[in-house]
């Protein structure tokens, strides 16, 4: 559950988040809405593929939707390497679930020309078709527009966030940081232990993030703040909340039919941990 502190400024069913906290929200599948992010996201790349592979687009669909249904049975199957780490899962996040979907279309569908760079064609494939709008979760743009003093660290460009949000918010409404580097493992970086346990996931949970260690910090330097007065919303355990829990943060899981069951039974079972499903829960928590 959340502090009794945090608790007690919500009343009389409005969100009102305590005025001493530091609060940062993650972008994707946080304050945006995840299904809208993957209908208008995958509905691009998806039709790119099938002219990279020359395949019907009704192919190159139904190997998404095997995909996807596998990530709902199997999320355990589903890990996210990067720089020769596994950073986190794949299935929460349909910016993430994209590269297990790309990756599975050209396996078993390869490209009509060959490809010599597939990490720069990813990259590529997945900007060209990153929507450029914002369809905020329930309660998220009240929630925002109320607190001025939020922040939103993203691995994401802070100008795309920032564009996306001006169009619906008043500009320097919200504070970004943009390329937090959530997924860089550094080992020097002793300030955490290196690996956290999670109950039903099968490997550790690696902590030592430094890029978004330093993000986080720049933050707290701005505000003034400390990790204990820090609460980080967002939709990943592994990429959002477990190194700032670690620091001493209260972390805000956002689920989705999605959310892998090991995060949400580790962030609910956690002592400054709560689980929600939209921003409305917050009045509840």
């Amino acid at each position: 559950m959340i502090c009794p502190q945090f608790r007690g400024c919500i009343t009389g069913g409005s969100m009102k988040i305590p005025p001493w906290c530091t609060l940062i929200f993650d972008h994707d599948g946080t304050i945006t809405h995840s299904s809208d992010l993957a209908r208008k996201f995958m509905r691009g790349y998806l039709s790119e593929l099938a002219q990279i592979t020359g395949r019907p687009i009704e192919d190159i669909r139904r190997v998404a939707t095997r995909v996807e249904r596998d990530m709902r049975f199997h999320p355990e199957r589903y890990d996210w390497t990067f720089n020769g780490s596994v950073v986190s899962s794949l299935v929460g996040d349909p910016s993430l679930r994209f590269i297990a979907i790309v990756d599975a279309v050209l396996t078993q569908f390869p490209p009509l020309e060959p490809i010599v760079d597939r990490s720069a064609l990813e990259h590529d494939l997945f900007w060209r078709h990153y929507p450029t709008h914002v369809q905020f979760r329930a309660g998220a743009q009240r929630l925002l527009a109320a607190r001025p003093d939020a922040w939103v660290v993203s691995n994401s460009p802070a100008g795309r966030i920032e564009e996306k949000l001006s169009r619906h918010l008043s500009p320097g409404r919200v504070q970004v940081m943009g390329e937090a580097g959530k997924q860089w493992i550094d080992d020097s970086f002793t300030q955490v232990p290196r690996e956290l346990a999670v109950d039903g996931l099968h490997r550790p949970v690696l902590l030592r993030r430094r890029r978004y260690f330093d993000t986080l910090s720049r933050v707290l330097a701005a505000t003034g703040g400390d990790w204990s007065k820090m609460f980080v919303v967002g939709d990943n355990l592994e990429l959002d909340l477990a190194l700032p829990m670690a620091l001493g943060a209260h972390g805000i899981l956002v689920t989705s039919p999605f959310t892998p069951p090991w995060e949400i039974a580790h962030v609910r079972s956690h002592a400054r941990g709560t689980v929600i499903r939209s921003f409305r829960d917050l009045t509840a928590a």
